[in-house]
């Protein structure tokens, strides 16, 4: 006969033993048939009701901030993804270092009229480009912090937010 091991404070399945291999069988545990045994496994059984001797899955409780915590991550990825859309990561580190260059130059007062020209864009594409995918991903970000129901945590939706420039 085969053997469900179970905690007794959180009804936990602990482990399975067989009396036709295992010689000692630890307490608690009730009696299970070959069927619920093999039923058990298929189905990823990690709880025991002692009361009616079965097994079953239990889904496991995430806490509301880990939830959180991964969807902020996710709403990161996807701010990420957004500006890289316009501006692929490589030409955003060229264009921040050309920036430094420049602006550089501008406060030294060394700086050409295309110079100038040309850190104004680089300004521009920032401040109208970039920056609203920014402060729109730190919006959206707020407002999954500020769910108290793990359900809508989970099912919000991050792409089509109506926040996202």
């Amino acid at each position: 006969m085969k053997y469900a091991h179970y905690d007794e404070t959180d009804n936990k399945l602990l482990g399975w033993y067989d009396d036709k291999i295992h010689t000692s069988i630890p307490t608690p545990n009730f009696e299970v048939s070959d069927s619920e045994w093999e039923a058990a496994i298929n189905t990823n059984a990690n709880t025991v009701s002692p009361v009616a001797k079965t097994v079953f899955y239990k889904a496991p409780v995430v806490p509301i901030t880990d939830l959180i915590a991964a969807k902020i991550q996710d709403i990161k990825i996807e701010a990420k993804a957004r500006i890289e859309a316009i501006i692929p990561q490589d030409i955003q580190l060229r264009t921040l270092s050309r920036g430094l260059l420049l602006t550089k130059k501008i406060v030294d007062g060394l700086a050409t009229t295309e110079e100038i020209a040309e850190a104004q864009v680089i300004e521009d594409v920032e401040t109208l480009q970039l920056q609203p995918i920014r402060d729109a991903s730190g919006l959206i970000e707020i407002e999954v912090s500020e769910l108290t129901d793990p359900k809508l945590v989970a099912d919000f939706d991050i792409i089509n937010n109506p926040l996202w420039p």
